[in-house]
């Protein structure tokens, strides 16, 4: 994508392979899930850093100490492969990566949710 393009994608699918993106000039894009989206396989459960909140009646501790997030609002992408120059924005923060490969350059951005940023070589 290039020039001032934008590109929001809303998915219904909660888990996606692969994600190439080249971007350069202003070109923004967002990925997310529907808001229209309710998991059935997903529960109202929120766990971080070893807490689980359920928003019900039931609270119990994480089974196996992860900070997984399930979430109606997070999707899973295995790959995500970005290339982005000029002013491109890259929003894929509501979405936990397995395998992440930035090219980042000039003055670009990409939001990442906290997951993702544990993916960063380091």
């Amino acid at each position: 994508m290039s020039g001032k393009s934008k590109f929001e994608l809303e998915s219904m699918i909660p888990d996606m392979d692969s994600i190439n993106v080249v971007q350069k000039d202003s070109a923004s894009v967002e990925f997310e899930m529907s808001p229209d989206y309710k998991s059935k396989k997903r529960e109202d459960t929120v766990i971080n850093k070893g807490v689980a909140i359920h928003f019900g009646d039931k609270t119990t501790p994480p089974p196996d100490g992860s900070s997984e997030i399930k979430s109606d609002e997070a999707m899973n992408i295995n790959s995500v492969n970005a290339n982005l120059q000029g002013y491109s924005i890259l929003d894929v923060g509501h979405a936990q990566i397995q395998s992440l490969q930035l090219n980042i350059a000039d003055s670009s951005a990409i939001v990442l949710s906290g997951g993702a940023l544990r993916k960063i070589v380091k």
